[in-house]
Parts: structure tokens; sequence; C-alpha cells
């Protein structure tokens, strides 16, 4: 038998849920990118893909859901109407009027038409024999659609890391002074982090200044600590972290009084941030050959900050 959805009194109520939990979902992409720091979370190919924030496929896809929500509940508003006039129309022909003078399509209880016949023909629909089925409500699927809304409506989507490993700031003494040159100040914490990779690059960075910030990473050392940003490539959780070594100056009286340990937060992971002006050197780690971008600071020139709305790197 064919199956009638309007006839099911389950399906009206299943589009009217799809409709809120899709339009839900939907809009809450839209706000997510009206607020300034609402797509941090995520890489830049999300946010603003060719540096254009208005190309974002999170506000076009969040668009296009609310779009196809409005069309849908049109159509299910006019299938309602449509629904009804019919059954009041239905309820207001009479079954067989022959009281009239004029010609009606026959009866099949007046003109003796093979009632076994009719019920195995063509006309069948009419005559429903309880092979039909109805949908049943299923919660769930509304549930699983919701939980992205849920999630931004109690601001629990995941936007910040979590815990991050200790910066190895065990670094041989430099071997000799690093004369400070000229050139533009590096602000590129990622760049910084890879200019120790060869040694073409050590030499082409050693002695430039570089002006950066970023989380402390605080150990026992009163002079060096370590200093912490996270890259991220699609979104939080692929975030990785990039790490440099940072020692204080202790050629003035605010460098001798520097200790690390001020830097500290009541976790560790709630460390304070900072931002550093000091000339670039490289060294090696104690025990090993793998050198590390260490940047040589005066104590006047690091500036407890407040943690920057955007924390990542991309």
């Amino acid at each position: 038998m064919a199956h009638v959805h309007e006839k099911d009194g389950n399906y009206l109520i299943e589009q009217l849920c799809t409709i809120g939990a899709c339009g839900a979902l939907g809009g809450v992409a839209i706000m997510m990118w009206m607020n300034p720091d609402g797509l941090n979370f995520l890489g830049l190919q999300f946010q603003k893909p060719f540096d254009q924030p208005s190309l974002s496929p999170v506000l076009w896809g969040g668009t296009v859901i609310v779009f196809l929500v409005m069309i849908r509940a049109i159509a299910v508003w006019f299938s309602v109407g449509t629904r009804s006039a019919a059954n009041a129309h239905e309820h207001a022909l009479p079954t067989c009027a022959h009281e009239h003078g004029h010609d009606h399509p026959p009866c099949d209880h007046a003109h003796g038409v093979d009632q076994e016949h009719k019920h195995a023909g063509p006309d069948v629909h009419a005559h429903p024999h309880g092979h039909g089925h109805h949908h049943g409500w299923a919660p769930w699927r509304y549930v699983l659609l919701l939980v992205p809304v849920g999630l931004y409506t109690l601001n629990l989507i995941p936007s910040a890391v979590k815990g991050h490993d200790a910066v190895d700031i065990n670094v041989n003494p430099s071997g000799r002074t690093v004369v400070a040159k000229g050139g533009d100040v590096i602000h590129a914490f990622l760049e910084l982090e890879r200019a120790s990779a060869t040694p073409d690059l050590r030499k082409q960075y050693e002695g430039r200044t570089a002006q950066v910030i970023g989380q402390v990473d605080v150990q026992t050392d009163s002079r060096r600590f370590g200093l912490i940003r996270y890259k991220v490539g699609c979104c939080v959780p692929d975030a990785i972290q990039l790490n440099l070594v940072v020692e204080v100056q202790a050629d003035s009286i605010a460098g001798k009084n520097f200790n690390a340990q001020s830097l500290r937060g009541e976790k560790r992971n709630d460390a304070k941030w900072v931002d550093v002006t000091g000339i670039i050197q490289f060294r090696t780690l104690r025990g090993t050959e793998h050198y590390v971008t260490v940047l040589v600071v005066d104590a006047k020139n690091l500036k407890v900050i407040a943690q920057p709305s955007n924390p990542y790197v991309y």
C-alpha cells in the first residue's frame, strides 16, 4: 500500500521539530561568525579564507541552512492548509445523489459493480486495509542536532587548550657575546621557533631583535622560563605547541632582582602572559646537539599583560 505522510499523526510534529532544530543550528553558526572572537578556535580557512571574513564557510553554511529551513517551513505551512481544505471539501460532498434528474457516475451499490474487482483495481487507495505504517516518535534525532546549539548556549565549545607540555629550558651557556644587528623587528612566534632549524637560518636570525607575546612556563630556574603559543591548523584539538626560551639579563638592578617564579600562576596552566623584547640567540640543550631559540631580554623590556582575546597563531 502507498504511504501518505499527511495522514500520519506524528509527521507534522517531526517536521516542526526538524525545522526548529536545523534553524537553531544555522542561527548558532551565524552568531558565532558575528562574534569578533567567536571563531578563534578554528583555522583561518574557516575564519576568513583569502583574508575575507565574509567568505567564511561557517557564515555561508549557517546562511544556507537557515534559507533551506525557511523554504521547508513554507512548504509545510501550505501542505497543512491544503490538507485542511481538502478534508473540508470531502465532508461537504454527498455520497450518491439519486434524487436529481440528471445523470450521475454509477454508484457501486446501485449498479452491481463487482466489489472484489473494484477493491483490486487502481482505486485501491480509496479503501485502506490497514497495511500502512506510522512514523514513530524519535526525539533522540533532535537531541543530536541540538548538541552544538547546547554547547554554544552553555559556552562549552572547546576554545582553549587545557594543558601544555613543559618547555625544556636547560640550555648551555652562551659561549660568546651576540652582537645586536639591525633589521626589522620580528613579531612572528612561529618564525622564531623555526629559525633554529638549520645553520643558515641561525646565521640569518642571530642578533636580530624580536618582540613576541606568550604564556610563561615557569620551572625551577629563576632567570629563565619557557614561552608558549599554540598554532591552530584546523581547530583547537589539533593545535601544536610552539616553544621559546626566555633569559633575563642580570646586568641591571631590575635584572638582578628578577625572579621567574613571580610569573607563576595558582595553577600551572594559569601562568601569566608576557610581552617581551630581546635579542635572538641560539643554544643547544644540555647533553644534546639540538638547537633552540633563546630570547635574551632586559628586565625593563618584560611586561606582564592580560591574555589576548585570540591566544592562537595560524
